[in-house]
């Protein structure tokens, strides 16, 4: 498992703090109390603190194994509001608007987002036979391959797209396809570029949406 430094660093300074303390009550006793007394006071100093250091790391490392903490790290919920009508005599405009809204207690930042829109229907059965056996494989991903119509990336400077804790942005885009496509899958990824994660390019939030283009 790997630790979270950001979220285990007010466990770290709680311990650090309650262990120190009996250190320097110990090396006060030390300078002003006699032999015969030192002995007896020191000891119940030290048991005393023990059961406070006890309590006090099972508290933290509990607060942290339960996630009290979880607020903050950065946390993007995306969602998609999606619309579309016929465009000329063959052709469907789709457009979708992702909503980003931040939940966590810290600013999100974004510099690069992907957006990618794949055909469910129509399909012939045998493309969908091989679809189907081949998310029936045991180290098969946990999503259907299906076939891509567009995909694209959008990027953003630094400082442009910045979402302060409990705000939310507006992300639209559009495609256009074929009037023959009766139902899409749409999947965008918003990746993480607040600077405490920028070692790993790898985390971000998405959503995907599967929606019916049929036009009666």
């Amino acid at each position: 498992m790997r630790w979270n430094v950001t979220g285990l660093l007010p466990v770290l300074v709680i311990t650090v703090v309650v262990v120190s303390a009996p250190v320097g009550g110990i090396f006060v006793l030390d300078a002003f109390l006699d032999s015969p007394r030192k002995i007896d006071l020191v000891a119940g100093v030290l048991q005393g603190y023990v059961t406070v250091v006890a309590i006090a790391a099972g508290g933290a490392f509990a607060m942290y194994r339960l996630r009290v903490f979880r607020t903050l790290e950065p946390h993007i919920t995306v969602s998609h509001t999606v619309s579309h009508r016929v465009v000329g005599d063959s052709y469907v405009h789709i457009f979708v608007t992702a909503m980003l809204y931040n939940g966590s207690r810290v600013e999100v930042g974004v510099r690069e987002a992907t957006f990618a829109l794949q055909m469910i229907s129509p399909m012939t059965d045998f493309a969908v036979e091989i679809f189907a056996a081949e998310a029936a494989r045991g180290d098969a991903p946990n999503y259907i391959q299906w076939p891509t119509l567009h995909e694209s990336t959008r990027t953003w400077d630094e400082h442009d797209l910045i979402i302060e804790p409990g705000g939310s942005h507006s992300e639209p885009f559009e495609f256009i396809v074929s009037g023959e496509v009766s139902s899409i899958l749409i999947y965008t990824y918003f990746h993480d570029a607040t600077p405490a994660r920028r070692i790993s390019s790898s985390r971000g939030w998405g959503a995907t949406t599967v929606y019916d283009t049929i036009v009666g």
